[in-house]
């Protein structure tokens, strides 16, 4: 525990009785405080029904193997099936968390992957139709 002198604040060691610098007698050490809460906790809440996947409650599994990522990846390859899969194991608390984070990330790259195949699609039309537009109205400065 460090002790400070009350008079010119040096940092005294824990067996000094006087400052060394001033000789005033060094405060006793007092027993450390007590730590109290903040406040108190409420009622505890009740469970959801249904024990969740990481619950005490939930019989231990052997992590996902690759057949289980393979199988998902699989699965999420197939157009409108693996997006519903996708957005039902990444909101899920009931799935393996390996695979609740496989969905989420693979959820997160088809959005990008859509969002950026959206925008190709903008340009290629915008420049298609300034193209097409001028061989229409002036085709012979071609």
């Amino acid at each position: 525990m460090l002790i400070f002198c009350k008079h010119c604040g040096l940092l005294l060691p824990a067996h000094e009785t006087v400052c060394p610098r001033c000789g005033t007698p060094a405060p006793r050490p007092s027993a450390p405080p007590v730590r109290t809460p903040l406040y108190e906790s409420a009622a505890p809440q009740p469970p959801k029904e249904g024990p969740r996947y990481d619950s005490p409650a939930a019989e231990p599994r052997s992590p996902m193997g690759l057949a289980g990522y393979f199988g998902s990846l699989i699965l999420f390859a197939i157009p409108l099936v693996g997006l519903i899969f996708m957005l039902i194991w990444s909101i899920s608390d009931r799935v393996r968390p390996e695979r609740r984070r496989l969905a989420q990330a693979y959820l997160i790259r088809t959005v990008i992957f859509s969002a950026l195949l959206l925008v190709a699609a903008l340009v290629f039309s915008a420049i298609m139709s300034s193209v097409a537009y001028r061989m229409v109205y002036y085709p012979y400065y071609f």
